[in-house]
């Protein structure tokens, strides 16, 4: 279930504030003084024909009482799947006896004449076992997968289920479970699923059992899930990636994928949605996540919610509901409807390679969704031009980094022939360019980020390497930039952390470091967002540095910018970015986005 956004040690947090900086960073044309041309082209290949494979769903409360009308609701946008759960005291309230009579249990029967397939969520205890704490023994994981089976014996309609939910967080889990830290806590976890699915696949061995159970993308906290054999439990591995941002998504699935070995799970996304001020902003979170998810090819994605929860005038979550509690769409709820049946009804995704700074992902050879770095846009033939709540909009002429376009066209869409791009100015962006798999190992290259810290007292740069994530409950929930001994010093493609291990009077104080190597001669001008804390007990110190040379060289606090003009570089010169924690390191976490260009 969502729940508010985190804000990690590493600055790894939750939408609201990465979205705004992002996007500031993001909003102004650059200045062009020497256009870097797009790279000549390729034509676009063309996919199969056929539908997307993605199931796109819903997250639905109908176990919490909302009416079945609701399913109206869900049928009209197009979801082909609810997401929803039962709970196991609402069934077993006398042991071993099973009562499904219950109005938010038979509600299932309801999703099953509407058409509509369910992932079907199971967590949670049982007052009768290990005190109603999420199951932790033998015996309690027994019972649980007996009630599992029963439930599937009632609903032969079920063919999917989740077992277990954010297990890596606090809320979802009690008892033992909560208080153990890690891998005590996916040892708990593996054995429950161990448990489920060896009963599941005795009685009802077509059913999918969903296993992971995490909230966000965490490498680290799953590779040591694999270890104690969960792989094995699992017919695919369940993410909810609300603190991955659309363009990063797909570096980060890879490294996922990467630590499941040789035969990697299908991966499914049972809970994704951004909370913003805007419902604009929400829905075009929508269509970028909503492209980078099918490109991933992910097994399914159920957007959280279908409808407006909590009170009307002051909803729970902001922004992320489909449709309201009157049962009419909000904008996300348009952007959903049009993404079902305009955009993967159209088949097969894949990303369009252009550059580092530019999102095209073609679905079928007609359909394409765009944005990135601006740009001029020019389209040759017939093609209806559609915003994100699938409005026409005409033809335009120019790709925003906030607001994708998409393109329906009457014929295939081919890159560089009746589809061109303009001229951009950008050389480098941090963010676009993020590096997950950097390692301590590799060598400065040009055109390339690589990521240090720097003692202050040694006046040694060393380099770090990329971890997985969520190795500890402390750290970063999403592949990040750090070094074992060095947390809570870390870097993401959002944010970074500097640390003080000593004291505020006899400090041993790390900067982390951002470094970009040139790939030519030309001059160029640096633009930076710093976006500080307001709980960083003093700002931060930021230095920026050609080759040595200091450039700038300040203590901030609040939101910042660096602006640089005129800088002249040469192939191989290196441009480094230093954040530290001035003197105290408490509450120090920066949003940040570096760009340079010509």
């Amino acid at each position: 279930m969502m729940w508010a956004a985190l804000l990690l040690t590493t600055g790894c947090g939750g939408g609201e504030s990465g979205d705004s900086v992002a996007s500031a960073a993001g909003r102004g044309k650059p200045v062009t003084t020497s256009p870097t041309p797009t790279p000549t082209p390729t034509p676009s290949p063309t996919p199969s024909a056929g539908a997307s494979a993605i199931s796109f769903g819903v997250a639905t409360h109908f176990q919490q009482g909302w009416p079945i009308s609701a399913l109206d609701t869900a049928r009209q946008i197009g979801a082909t799947t609810v997401r929803d759960e039962i709970a196991w005291k609402d069934v077993e309230r006398t042991s071993g006896t099973y009562d499904f009579s219950a109005t938010n249990v038979r509600y299932l029967d309801d999703v099953n004449r509407a058409g509509l397939a369910v992932t079907l969520l199971l967590q949670g205890g049982n007052p009768l076992y290990d005190q109603g704490y999420t199951p932790y023994t033998d015996a309690s994981r027994a019972a649980f997968a007996r009630y599992v089976v029963a439930v599937l014996d009632r609903f032969p309609s079920v063919s999917t289920i989740e077992i277990g939910n954010e297990f890596n967080a606090q809320n979802f889990v009690t008892g033992p479970v909560q208080s153990a830290g890690y891998p005590e806590r996916q040892a708990y976890y593996a054995k429950l699923l161990k448990a489920v699915y060896d009963a599941v696949k005795a009685r009802h061995p077509d059913v999918k059992v969903l296993g992971g159970a995490a909230h966000s993308i965490p490498v680290g906290y799953y590779k040591a899930l694999f270890d104690a054999g969960a792989l094995s439990s699992m017919d695919g591995l369940v993410i909810h990636p609300y603190t991955t941002e659309p363009e990063q998504f797909a570096k980060q699935i890879a490294i996922l994928r990467g630590a499941m070995g040789t035969r990697p799970l299908p991966i499914h996304v049972t809970e994704f949605a951004r909370e913003v001020d805007s419902a604009a902003e929400t829905a075009a979170y929508l269509v970028k996540m909503t492209a980078a998810l099918a490109e991933a090819k992910v097994a399914s994605a159920d957007w959280y919610a279908l409808r407006q929860e909590g009170p009307v005038n002051a909803p729970w979550y902001k922004q992320v509901g489909l449709s309201r509690q009157d049962g009419t769409l909000t904008d996300v709820g348009r952007a959903y409807r049009m993404m079902a049946a305009r955009v993967l009804a159209a088949g097969p995704a894949q990303r369009v390679s252009v550059d580092d700074f530019t999102y095209a992902y073609l679905f079928g050879d007609r359909t394409m969704v765009i944005w990135g770095a601006p740009r001029d846009l020019s389209f040759d033939g017939t093609a209806q031009f559609l915003n994100t709540r699938g409005e026409d909009i005409g033809r335009p002429t120019q790709i925003d980094p906030n607001e994708p376009i998409v393109i329906v066209a009457s014929q295939p869409i081919v890159l560089g022939s009746n589809l061109r791009l303009g001229t951009t100015s950008l050389v480098a962006d941090s963010f676009d360019q993020f590096d997950y798999t950097y390692a301590r190992t590799s060598n400065d290259a040009v055109g390339r980020w690589s990521y240090y810290d720097y003692s202050v007292s040694r006046k040694l740069f060393e380099p770090l390497t990329g971890l997985g994530g969520g190795e500890i409950s402390a750290s970063a929930w999403t592949p990040y930039i750090s070094d074992l001994y060095r947390r809570p010093l870390g870097i993401t493609a959002e944010s970074l952390t500097p640390a003080n291990f000593g004291s505020d009077t006899a400090p041993n104080s790390y900067r982390t470091v951002l470094r970009y190597v040139f790939d030519a001669d030309q001059r160029v001008q640096v633009s930076a967002s710093w976006d500080i804390a307001a709980a960083s007990t003093d700002g931060v110190d930021i230095t920026i540095a050609l080759n040595g040379a200091t450039l700038e060289s300040r203590v901030a606090k609040g939101v910042t910018r660096s602006d640089l003009r005129d800088i002249v570089v040469h192939r191989g010169d290196r441009i480094d970015f230093l954040v530290g924690p001035n003197i105290s390191a408490s509450g120090d976490s920066v949003r940040y986005r570096v760009k340079i260009s010509r």
